[in-house]
């Protein structure tokens, strides 16, 4: 199966059958922001609405504004900030000899505090940018 608007209206499709309901009896679909979904020339919703008319679009509120954020940060933080913090999560956690030198460091400067934990951004958890800066 593709993953291409056809291919998930071929498996929407087969979940609908095996149940025994019918694809008209459908109201709405809440999906992300990505083109595969919601492109108004081949996307899953306009082929799906072609054939139930009255179907609804119903886009991720959460994905919208993530994406509305990011665009809008793009002007006042630093190009490379999301590498940056993205790059040092991958940096330590892939190594244990690492994170026990990053405690070390920290505990020094920091008057032998915990260390604050290094935590992954994530393009698909909602703001998690501001989370992964602060720690």
């Amino acid at each position: 199966m593709s993953c291409d608007a056809d291919g998930l209206i071929d498996a929407i499709k087969i979940v609908l059958t095996k149940y025994n309901l019918n694809i008209n009896n459908l109201i709405g679909i809440g999906t992300d922001n990505a083109s595969v979904m919601v492109s108004v020339n081949n996307g899953l919703y306009t082929k799906l609405k072609a054939e139930v008319p009255h179907l609804i679009l119903i886009r991720c509120v959460c994905h919208s504004l993530q994406l509305a954020v990011s665009y809008a940060s793009k002007e006042c933080m630093p190009r490379n900030l999301e590498y940056l913090i993205q790059e040092t999560y991958n940096w330590f956690s892939k190594s244990s000899y690492r994170q026990e030198a990053y405690k070390q460091i920290y505990s020094l400067l920091n008057d032998n505090h915990d260390p604050l934990k290094i935590v992954q951004s994530c393009q698909t958890r909602w703001l998690s940018l501001e989370s992964a800066v602060l720690k």
